[in-house]
Formats: structure tokens, sequence, C-alpha cells
């Protein structure tokens, strides 16, 4: 499965499993290697939740029942583990996207429970705090906001998005980082990538704070997932009027630069 299918479950938002309807809980983005995830993971995995951990390209499965977790990679030869500890399963990802192609260092995590469950999930706020424990260097820390910039706008993390713009803020680091998100031509990643439910609110969010529409998709083909390849050298507003997504159009429209004739 791909993130890039529009057609999965992961895109629609929704499950169906044993005709007991699923629908997302909880979305957040974590860092490889694995001490970051296995907190993460430890937190936030609630008995009976499915559990998608995603790269652009690649998705694996986990789920928890009673004391047992259950973990499927399709890509991955020896692609299945039952065990007691997080850790355990944690080792067994590792593995299988060392011995992949996917060589991902942030991934994108959804949660998907019954609509009958209450969970209570944790704060993202100190999860994500996590993830800059040891980016000391400046320029570590520059990339490592911006790759989860870019993969909390691909699985549709709003919460995510809003506490990167806040960190961003307060350390004076906007400007920088909204230059990084402009060299790629982030909106137009919005439309092709970012789950249809939030695609709005992130777009306006990331205009909020002054992201250009009118930067076109860099295609790059060693760092670009195929698919993407072909939306290359379209702008937001292009790419938004072929799709004909309506509010997206008219969310563009309204800013005072957008170049309708690009």
């Amino acid at each position: 499965m791909s993130q890039l299918d529009v057609n999965s479950d992961i895109f629609l938002n929704k499950l169906e499993i044993k005709k007991d309807s699923m629908i997302k809980k909880f979305t957040i983005v974590s860092r490889l290697p694995s001490n970051n995830l296995t907190t993460t993971l430890e937190q936030i995995i609630q008995d009976d939740d499915w559990v998608y951990i995603c790269t652009d390209t690649h998705v694996t499965g986990l789920f928890k029942h009673e004391k047992y977790y259950y973990y499927y990679d399709s890509d991955y030869y020896n692609g299945e583990l039952k065990s007691a500890s997080i850790k355990d399963i944690v080792d067994f990802i590792m593995i299988g996207f060392r011995d992949s192609s996917h060589k991902h260092k942030f991934i994108g995590i959804y949660i998907f429970g019954p609509k009958r469950d209450l969970n209570k999930y944790p704060e993202k706020k100190e999860l994500l705090e996590n993830i800059f424990s040891d980016c000391h260097d400046p320029k570590l820390y520059m990339e490592t906001l911006t790759d989860i910039f870019n993969r909390s706008i691909i699985i549709g993390c709003l919460e995510t998005l809003q506490f990167l713009i806040d960190k961003c803020s307060t350390l004076s680091l906007l400007t920088l980082a909204k230059n990084e998100l402009n060299k790629t031509g982030i909106i137009t990643t919005v439309i092709c990538m970012s789950p249809s439910d939030m695609r709005l609110d992130i777009i306006k969010a990331l205009l909020l704070i002054g992201v250009d529409p009118n930067i076109p998709l860099k295609a790059d083909i060693v760092t670009m997932p195929p698919l993407l390849l072909n939306y290359g050298g379209k702008t937001a507003l292009h790419l938004a009027s072929q799709k004909g997504i309506i509010d997206v159009i008219q969310e563009l429209l309204k800013h005072e630069n957008i170049k309708i004739d690009q």
C-alpha cells in the first residue's frame, strides 16, 4: 500500500474491519532511530488500535490486543511478528526499514479505532519535543524542523504543523523554515499528498505564515516518490484546477499575490 494511492483506506481516513467501522483518532510524526519511536509507540498505542507506520511510499501495520503487539510489513521477506515487547517490535521495524529502499528518518503514524471507543491519547507537544532532544547542532536542528514540517503535511497532522510553527516563531526561525518549504513548492505537495479532510486547513496554516503558493513543485528524481514526479513544475493553483478541488481553488484565489496565469 502506498500513501500516494488516493483510494487507500489511509487516504480516505476510514477502515472497515469485520464490519466494524473504524475512524482516524490520532496522528503524529516520529523519528528513526528506534529510541524515539519506542517512546512514542509505548505512549500512544492502546488495546485494539490499528496503527499504520508510513513513509511516502510504504505503509506497515501494527495492532495491539491485550498484552501482545502484532506487526506486519509486506515489503520485508520475514515481515510478521508477535511480541509482548514494544522494543522487540521496534527493533523488527528498524530491520525492515534498513533492509528496504524506504530509508526515511521521519515517519508518520496513524491510529484508527472503533467509533464507540473513547480512548484518551497523550498530548502531542511532549512527544514532539523528544524528537529534538539530541539535535544540538544548528544545521541538524534546522534539517529536523524541515523534515518534520514535510512529514506532518503529508500525514495531515495539523496539530504537529502548528507545534512546529509555534516552535519556529519562538526561536526566530520561522523565516528560515518558510524559505526551506518554499524551495520545494510545498503547497502543491499538500494538494498531492495530504489527506483530503485536512488539506484545506493545512494550506490555510501555511499561507498564514507566508508560504508562497506560486512556487511550482520541484521534481527531484532522487528524493521524490515516482508518482509525485508527474506533478513536477505545476503550481498549487494549476494542480487544484486540474483536479477540480474547489475549496482549495477558492482559498488560493483569496491570496493577494496569487498568479493565475502561471
